[in-house]
């Protein structure tokens, strides 16, 4: 029997780490909350198990594919954040920070893309790209024992 994923884990992890080396919130795209203030970076699940049809005999890898996405009410702090974050991402320090001490690994990131919406009270400029991970999660024994090696007994003399 498989060990359910922990995406709460996963996302404090990953998120807790940007905002502390960056220093900007970061919020799941669906909060209902009151509107952070500027900049803040949101995020949001594509795809929460992408299957490599592939496991070993202790673990089943998967990825994540997860939206980031800076938010600002000026156009250039947009664009500045979200490549900060994206630089964030393919640093050596992230890579082994994810990688060697958590068991997260980034495997592609997309372009970023602008992504402005112009609300009625004023501008939240956005840029947007996609980071792929992956993770593994790991599988409890089944219940079945270890089978241990049995001596025959010697064969009887005829």
């Amino acid at each position: 029997m498989a060990i359910s994923f922990d995406y709460l884990d996963f996302f404090k992890k990953v998120n807790g780490q940007i905002k502390k080396d960056i220093g900007v919130s970061v919020v799941s795209e669906s909060t209902i909350d009151k509107q952070n203030s500027f900049p803040f970076i949101t995020f949001s699940v594509v795809n929460p198990h992408k299957d490599l049809g592939r496991t070993n005999a202790a673990s089943v890898y998967f990825d994540i594919y997860v939206n980031y996405t800076a938010h600002s009410n000026n156009e250039l702090e947009a664009l500045t954040v979200g490549d900060k974050l994206r630089n964030w991402f393919k640093s050596t320090d992230t890579h082994y920070y994810l990688g060697e001490e958590s068991g997260i690994f980034l495997v592609k990131l997309t372009d970023n893309m602008v992504i402005n919406n112009l609300m009625s009270i004023g501008y939240d400029f956005r840029n947007q790209f996609t980071a792929v991970f992956r993770v593994n999660s790991p599988e409890i024994n089944t219940g079945m024992t270890n089978i241990e090696k049995v001596t025959p007994p010697a064969e009887k003399e005829i």
